[in-house]
C-alpha cells in the first residue's frame, strides 16, 4: 500500500475517534436538557388533564345553565333571538 494512503486512513481514523469522543461528551451533557424537556411535557400533560376535567365538569354540571342564561336575558329584554342573527348580504 502507498504510504500516503496509509497516512490518510490513519488521519481519518483519528478524526473519527475524536469526533466519537466529542459526541459522547455532548450526549452526556444533553441528558439534563432531555430531563428538562420530559419534565415540561409531563407538566403540560397534567395541565391538559386538569383543563379537560374542568371542561367535562362544566359541560356535565353547570354548563347548561351558563349557556341558558344569555338566552333568558335576551328574551326578558324583549329581543327576539332571531333578530340578533346577522345575515350576510349577497
Amino acid at each position: 500500500m502507498n504510504p500516503v494512503l496509509i497516512s490518510i486512513l490513519l488521519v481519518a481514523a483519528a478524526a473519527n475517534i475524536v469526533l466519537l469522543l466529542a459526541l459522547l461528551v455532548r450526549s452526556s451533557s444533553n441528558q439534563s436538557f432531555a430531563k428538562e424537556v420530559r419534565e415540561d411535557l409531563r407538566v403540560g400533560r397534567e395541565e391538559l388533564r386538569s383543563s379537560n376535567r374542568e371542561a367535562n365538569e362544566t359541560v356535565a354540571g353547570g354548563g347548561r345553565r351558563q349557556l341558558f342564561l344569555p338566552l333568558t336575558t335576551i328574551v326578558f329584554a324583549g329581543l327576539e333571538p332571531s333578530s340578533l342573527v346577522h345575515h350576510r348580504a349577497v
